[in-house]
């Protein structure tokens, strides 16, 4: 919140915007029985995320056998090739391992910047080897969350394809995941492939849930 890319508020100032909103102070001593504080502030947030479920997609209700749900035939091929070529950072029903993996999107990590952001994971970790990684993201609802990656260089999820395909930087940080066994980096997949594999991910659009009003902008 306090970073300029995002609200760019200072937390005493934020807080004293909230003390001057009624209705703020008397939610918060119904939620947390205090006024606002910057910590009550996280733990709303947090809770607040957690109610953001996405578990209605048609590939859950593929799976959940509901209906007369079934898969195309690039459905299928696409969630095989998923499982298989993407598994490995892309792992589970949430699509994430939750860990951390330089996906080879650079090959200069310096960065004066009073964030580290290009550094990844390594500004948290000072680990050499955590240079340039990040949090795997989940798939689900990949197909309507553009841009991509954690500066939102990619457009589109063809760019995203074709990174693996053929633009991954070798650098010594890079995960040997994305390297095929011959050495060489870069995930191969034909064109029938991709076709496949976008239609499984546009199986993994939530639509209940992006229709849901409570979650909609606040009016």
């Amino acid at each position: 919140m306090t970073h300029e890319d995002e609200m760019g508020i200072y937390f005493p100032e934020m807080v004293d915007r909230l003390m001057a909103k009624p209705l703020y102070v008397g939610l918060f001593k119904e939620a947390f029985g205090e006024n606002p504080t910057a910590a009550g502030v996280v733990r709303a947030l947090a809770q607040f995320q957690r109610t953001i479920i996405s578990a209605n997609s048609k590939y859950d209700r593929y799976k959940r056998k509901e209906g007369q749900v079934s898969f195309s035939e690039d459905e299928l091929l696409g969630m095989q090739l998923v499982q298989s070529k993407c598994g490995g950072c892309h792992s589970t029903d949430l699509f994430t391992d939750n860990n951390y993996h330089n996906n080879g999107i650079d090959t200069d990590f310096s960065d004066d910047s009073k964030d580290w952001v290009y550094k990844g994971r390594y500004r948290i970790s000072y680990d050499i080897k955590d240079l340039g990684a990040y949090k795997t993201p989940s798939l689900r609802n990949v197909m309507v969350s553009a841009p991509y990656m954690h500066d939102g260089r990619f457009a589109t999820i063809d760019e995203v394809l074709k990174h693996y395909q053929s633009g991954i930087k070798n650098t010594i940080y890079t995960d040997r995941l994305l390297f095929q066994a011959n050495g060489n980096p870069g995930i191969a997949l034909s064109d029938r492939e991709v076709k496949a594999i976008k239609a499984f991910l546009i199986s993994l659009t939530d639509e209940k849930l992006l229709s849901e009003a409570k979650y909609a902008n606040p009016k």
